[in-house]
């Protein structure tokens, strides 16, 4: 084969690039916070925003519930550091305190129910299952039910 492997069949620029798309998109970060995170430019950036959003169906669910779990984690640990930042104020903010707590929360519920169906799926052999698909992974990443 001459020239660049294809992002698809390559595992580590491929799961880079889920990780990507779902810190832009499912963490709301910002260009440059991510480039970086990712020591890389914002044309990579870019690229794999556009290749995820044109490939998603393709990806390989995996990687997709992968890349989901690492984004619920650091957004956890990040709205964690919130929390006990608010706490240790002398007047804290009983509105932020109570909105973060509900944050940790639901985030907690998504990180368990990911994990869940990832160990399911993926790490424990379940005989008569069928295998997920990614459109499944799509909905229970945004929260629907993957089964409809």
């Amino acid at each position: 084969m001459i020239g660049r492997p294809s992002v698809l069949q390559t595992e580590k620029l491929r799961d880079e690039y889920v990780k990507i798309f779902l810190d832009y998109f499912f963490l709301h970060r910002p260009w440059y916070e991510i480039c970086q995170k990712f020591q890389c430019e914002k044309t990579k950036v870019y690229q794999a925003i556009k290749w995820v959003q044109n490939n998603e169906l393709k990806l390989p669910p995996k990687s997709l519930l992968k890349g989901a779990i690492v984004s619920v984690q650091e957004r956890l640990k990040a709205n964690t550091d919130l929390w006990r930042r608010e706490h240790k104020k002398p007047t804290p903010s009983v509105r932020n305190i109570i909105e973060l707590s509900r944050e940790l929360r639901e985030d907690s519920k998504m990180l368990y129910q990911l994990e869940k169906v990832y160990i399911e799926h993926f790490e424990v052999e379940l005989r008569g299952d069928q295998p997920l698909t990614s459109a499944q992974i799509l909905k229970l990443i945004t929260g629907h039910d993957p089964n409809t």
